[in-house]
């Protein structure tokens, strides 16, 4: 086999770089082309995802919007029946006092005779007749339905140290100014602190007595 001659062997080594060079170059242009369709396709992907995480938020956002809108109307219902039961609460208690304070006159009226003022020393007639006055007053128009359940508590004390023959005129007294001290709390002519204040004038010092 005739050997090549230099010139040839150049030429094949230089074909050769060429070949691989135009293969490098036609792998490049695929490799290339092959990863702008890949970018494409996870731009696209990325896209698509993008588009759902939106539509996600969307619909979370629509959601939470529902559920804050639904809470204040809830609320606002809420209210509106606290409202309303107050309301009808109100007119009930003013129903109540009106009827109340008739009811409350008329057990106030009998109780005269053991008003602290008078200093009274009952006779067991005088206590007799002042349990049947309360009795008849308790059960006329229905009156003792409008007690509350304090001013009935100390109704019903009052009329056992009435009722009791080893009562002392002075605990009977005190019974009744309870009863009545509880029945002006109940109209509202008393708050608290004033119910704890006695009304009784304070006795005078010595001094003050014989100087005046």
């Amino acid at each position: 086999m005739q050997s090549l001659t230099f010139t040839q062997q150049l030429i094949l080594t230089i074909a050769d770089k060429l070949l691989i060079a135009a293969v490098l170059v036609l792998v490049g242009y695929w490799l290339n082309k092959r990863l702008e369709q890949f970018k494409s396709h996870e731009a696209e992907k990325l896209q698509v995802l993008k588009g759902q995480q939106d539509g996600l938020i969307a619909i979370f956002k629509a959601q939470q919007d529902l559920t804050l809108e639904m809470r204040r109307e809830q609320q606002a219902l809420a209210k509106e029946f606290r409202d309303l039961q107050a309301q009808k609460e109100l007119q009930m208690t003013a129903q109540i006092a009106s009827a109340r304070l008739p009811a409350y006159a008329k057990l106030w009226e009998i109780q005269e005779v053991v008003s602290p003022t008078l200093k009274p020393e009952l006779s067991p007639q005088q206590r007799k007749e002042l349990e049947t006055k309360l009795r008849a007053a308790f059960f006329q128009n229905g009156n003792g339905i409008f007690l509350s359940h304090s001013a009935l508590t100390a109704y019903r004390t009052a009329m056992e140290r009435l009722q009791d023959a080893d009562s002392k005129s002075e605990a009977i007294v005190k019974a009744f100014s309870e009863l009545r001290k509880q029945l002006k709390l109940d109209v509202k002519i008393y708050n608290e602190e004033e119910a704890m204040t006695s009304t009784q004038p304070k006795p005078q010092s010595t001094a003050a007595s014989k100087s005046a």
